[in-house]
């Protein structure tokens, strides 16, 4: 029987594998406030006042003032607030704004401006050209000039379909191999200037299926005018091709031709080309070519394009876009007896400026990637931002990729990379004077640093931040040189000291409305709560810190939560709940490429085998850890892992093997000078020697481990080292020496705030001195 029906209960059905987790506490430490709306005069990031709100589906649409621009109209499109932890959702949207920035300016595609990032990534913006509407229409979209079956003038539905396919060959000619999948009237907007406009790249709107993994299109008829899966294809019924209706089909731009020959069909007609009771029907009459006979007073040449775009097999339709705009352009002349219209005037792509402009757009998706996980992806586009900066001169752009470049590469576990990225950004933010990014510069090199166990340095970085976030009264940045200050106390073990510090940033952080950063220093509290043996405080920030991960999106955070939630249980003897935390933990952590983080994990369940009894899957576990952490090039985490091969097999009583793997991660440490984490390794070593009763080792590496120490700073560790010494020193009846170092423990316990150790140092004085009593 495996360790997990073991422990669960052995023969259980697939969904009953894990226990259910543990309900949340209610009451409540944060602030944090989710499935936020904006109303009309509501102001996003005291810039866009709105104006209108639109909705459908997972979307919503924010008409707006943009005040730094002068009230000029914009749109924000983003997806609701609800579906913000859906990977698949902000991957969709975030493809949507990749094709859509990288269209530029044409009068006939309603233009992307940018991206946006907002809130601490939990709001993503589409920033769009606002098409007001013609008057006497419900809104902009060509729907609104279909109502009712009314009809287009013979010229007005020719000019409209020439604008589609302008716009079309545009988008094809920016983005080769370019397939909409999804035009239909309300997916084109007409303004009052008279012009189409081709809107909705990316397809957004099947979104809608997306939450419940539904593969099945609904075949009421109200919504055969809708974007839906059917059968694995994309598309809305009643404008798909033939092709799209046979799942794994290859498609290519033919595919739009045919929607856009339905288009004009229905302009003309009055009528769609297809109809139906089911979609089924729908899907026969479009692959059989069972549509509705045109208007007889259509022209001739009107009949034999429409023809010509609605053919059943692709290779019969026009092959183009551009033979489209030449087609339509042929019977406009022919039909209307003039020209057709030439191209409208607009802002071709300077170059310099439009390419700026889409570089921090593109950082903008990079960071929206990166949030949740998808750091391959995060990578490219910050690659891409570098290119994009270098070539037009922009430093501050080209900081904000390496910055984040830099990001990304911790989360992958290449820290060195991360510190080189980092260094570059720094260097440049000193050259133009941003402070705001040498500050950003500072704290992302501490947390390298702190990975490597260069606490020192990693220290040195975090003062440098604060006061300079100080200096410029930049409360976001302070805070998070708070957090960073306090990480780094927790992890020499000064509780008192990581608290003060993570109070002070969570109240700034509270008045900035982070969220992700609020639920994150929440699980820093939560662990220290941990740490100083107060599980019900640690459990009561933990789970408050994952539900705001959970309702945000944040993975990162929700990983990490996770496992810190399976070690406190473990700590509390709930090795089936640990397990529970534990594993789903690692699932998020492999699933948005935390290798780092993946090991940690999988030492963490290692431990729990141990408590089963289950040796082989214990070592197989962190095996497999430090496999990933050599294979990342981490030094620092590679000898990590070796020294909790370590303690494992102290765990096991198989001592000999334990100091092996404190020995090898001791040359590790050592080879990079890192000299607390040496600290660290030599007093592990120590207390083993110890418990094999070999005092001369013990006292050997015990001295190192205080040399090591000298002039680190860590007061708790050397405590720590210096209680375990004064054990050994008693055990071997060297009492002098024992009282001695057991006093200056004491004293140190005593002044950092630790009064539960400083109590046991206390009665281990009280027993050195009984035995000393007894020996004179």
């Amino acid at each position: 029987m495996t360790f997990l029906n073991k422990w669960l209960g052995g023969n259980k059905n697939k969904g009953d594998v894990f226990p259910s987790p543990p309900p949340l506490r209610t009451e409540q430490t944060s602030s944090a406030k989710t499935g936020h709306r904006y109303v009309s005069g509501d102001k996003i990031a005291d810039r866009y006042e709105v104006v209108k709100v639109l909705t459908g589906g997972m979307g919503v649409v924010y008409l707006c003032a943009d005040h730094a621009k002068d009230g000029c109209p914009v749109a924000l499109k983003t997806f609701k607030p609800k579906y913000l932890p859906d990977r698949a959702a902000r991957d969709r949207f975030l493809r949507e704004g990749t094709i859509w920035v990288g269209l530029g300016h044409h009068p006939n595609i309603v233009r992307a401006h940018r991206v946006e990032r907002l809130a601490g990534g939990l709001e993503i913006y589409l920033v769009l050209e606002w098409v007001a509407q013609a008057e006497n229409k419900e809104d902009a979209s060509l729907r609104a000039w279909l109502q009712g079956g009314q009809t287009l003038p013979l010229d007005e539905a020719l000019l409209f379909a020439l604008h589609i396919a302008r716009g079309m060959n545009h988008a094809v000619g920016k983005i080769p191999g370019l397939i909409h999948r999804d035009l239909k009237p309300e997916n084109v907007l007409v303004g009052r200037d008279g012009s189409a406009r081709v809107t909705d790249f990316g397809l957004s709107g099947v979104l809608v299926s997306l939450k419940e993994g539904i593969w099945r299109s609904d075949s009421s008829k109200s919504n055969f005018h809708r974007t839906q899966f059917t059968r694995g294809a994309l598309g809305t019924p009643l404008y798909m091709s033939p092709e799209q209706w046979t799942k794994g089909a290859s498609l290519d731009m033919r595919a739009d031709i045919y929607a856009f020959g339905c288009i004009l069909f229905e302009m003309l007609a009055g009528y769609r080309p297809v109809s139906g009771k089911s979609v089924q029907d729908l899907a026969r009459a479009h692959k059989t070519g069972q549509v509705a006979e045109l208007p007889d007073d259509l022209p001739l040449e009107v009949q034999v394009l429409i023809k010509g775009c609605m053919a059943v097999q692709a290779d019969k339709r026009f092959q183009t876009w551009a033979g489209v705009e030449k087609a339509v352009m042929l019977v406009y002349r022919r039909v209307v007896k003039q020209d057709a219209p030439r191209v409208g005037k607009h802002e071709e792509s300077s170059g310099q400026i439009e390419d700026i402009a889409a570089g921090w757009s593109y950082d903008a998706m990079g960071l929206s990637y990166h949030d949740i996980g998808r750091h391959d992806l995060a990578a490219g586009y910050f690659e891409r931002v570098i290119w994009i900066a270098r070539q037009a001169g922009d430093y501050a752009l080209e900081g904000a990729g390496l910055s984040h470049l830099g990001a990304t590469c911790l989360a992958t576990g290449d820290v060195l990379g991360a510190i080189e990225f980092h260094e570059q950004h720094l260097i440049i933010a000193r050259q133009i004077g941003d402070q705001g990014g040498e500050s950003d510069a500072l704290g992302n090199m501490g947390r390298a640093y702190r990975e490597l166990g260069e606490t020192n340095r990693a220290l040195v970085c975090y003062e440098e931040q604060l006061e300079l976030a100080q200096s410029i009264n930049d409360h976001i940045r302070e805070g998070q040189a708070l957090s960073n200050l306090g990480s780094l106390s927790l992890r020499d073990g000064d509780t008192q000291e990581a608290m003060r510090a993570y109070k002070q940033a969570l109240s700034i952080i509270w008045q900035t409305k982070d969220q992700v950063g609020e639920g994150r220093i929440l699980a820093d509290i939560g662990r220290v709560y941990a740490e100083q043996e107060d599980p019900r405080r640690a459990f009561q920030f933990y789970e408050q810190a994952l539900d705001i991960a959970q309702k945000v999106g944040d993975r990162v955070g929700e990983g990490n939560v996770l496992g810190r939630l399976g070690k406190l249980h473990r700590e509390e003897g709930d090795d089936q709940q640990a397990l529970w935390f534990l594993i789903n933990s690692l699932g998020v952590k492999q699933e948005i490429g935390d290798r780092l983080g993946e090991g940690q994990t999988l030492c963490d369940l290692g431990e729990i085998y141990l408590d089963a009894e289950e040796t082989q899957q214990a070592i197989e576990s962190y095996q497999t850890a430090l496999t990933i952490a050599r294979r990342t090039g981490n030094h620092s985490w590679t000898a990590r892992i070796l020294s909790r091969l370590g303690d494992m097999y102290s765990n096991l009583d198989e001592s000999w093997r334990a100091i092996g793997f404190y020995r090898e991660s001791l040359t590790i440490i050592k080879d990079e000078n890192n000299l607390r984490e040496e600290a660290r390794l030599l007093h592990r070593l120590g207390n083993r020697y110890r418990a094999n009763r070999d005092f001369f080792q013990a006292r050997q590496a015990y001295r190192e481990a205080l040399s090591a120490l000298a002039g680190q700073g860590g007061p708790f560790l050397e405590a720590n080292i210096k209680f375990d010494f004064a054990i050994a020193l008693t055990a071997d009846n060297k009492l002098d020496d024992a009282l001695t170092y057991a006093t200056e423990a004491a004293e140190i316990f005593k002044k950092v705030g630790e009064n539960k150790r400083a109590k046991k140092t206390r009665e281990l004085i009280g027993e050195i001195k009984q035995r000393r009593r007894r020996w004179f």
